[in-house]
């Protein structure tokens, strides 16, 4: 991954590739250790429509994209420097739009007895549209988000996450995928579109 950030970092020009969080000039504002290995990524959120899913009162979306190489550990034969590694996305749902520590549901269907419980899930894909391999929260031991400020005027919101997913068995794998995507010391600071 050093490597890689290095390279890419010389062949961008960039002038600030620190190794001590997200590259602000690839647009990162995300990052975590992704099965002990640093992973960066750019983060959106947005409000999703109430009228399509009424559990989604008052919540919000964010959305983690990586286009780096997966880091070794994510892939049992990660390459080490690719040009199309394929994007991964790292996707939470129904986040509560207030500070507080929350859990995640394996599934959340809309009843007020998982009230607080965010949907997560782990893709990594194929040209940016074909699903390669996808996770869930893993069932015994999933994690938590917590949003650490929410600022309603400037629509900023950060927070942290630590979560540990497991393969979706049901679902063809590829040779090399992992069985579990774990994200460690997850921080992320973005705009409420």
């Amino acid at each position: 991954m050093r490597l890689y950030r290095l390279v890419w970092c010389m062949l961008m020009g960039a002038m600030s590739c620190g190794k001590d969080g997200p590259n602000p000039d690839l647009g990162a504002n995300t990052r975590a250790l992704l099965n002990d290995q640093p992973w960066d990524g750019l983060a959106t959120a947005w409000q999703p429509n109430v009228q399509n899913d009424p559990c989604a009162v008052n919540t919000f979306t964010l959305s983690i994209t990586s286009r780096y190489p997966h880091p070794k550990g994510a892939r049992v034969q990660a390459p080490a420097f690719c040009v199309d590694c394929g994007t991964q996305s790292l996707n939470f749902s129904r986040i509560p739009r207030a500070v507080g520590q929350y859990t995640f549901a394996p599934a959340q269907p809309c009843s007020s007895a998982v009230a607080g419980r965010v949907s997560a899930s782990y893709i990594t894909l194929i040209g940016g549209d074909v699903i390669q391999d996808q996770y869930r929260p893993h069932a015994t031991q999933s994690g938590t988000l917590a949003i650490t400020r929410y600022d309603t005027v400037l629509a900023e919101i950060e927070g942290t996450f630590d979560i540990t997913l497991a393969r979706d068995t049901t679902r063809p794998a590829n040779a090399d995928a992992a069985p579990t995507a774990r994200f460690r010391n997850g921080r992320f600071k973005v705009k409420l579109q």
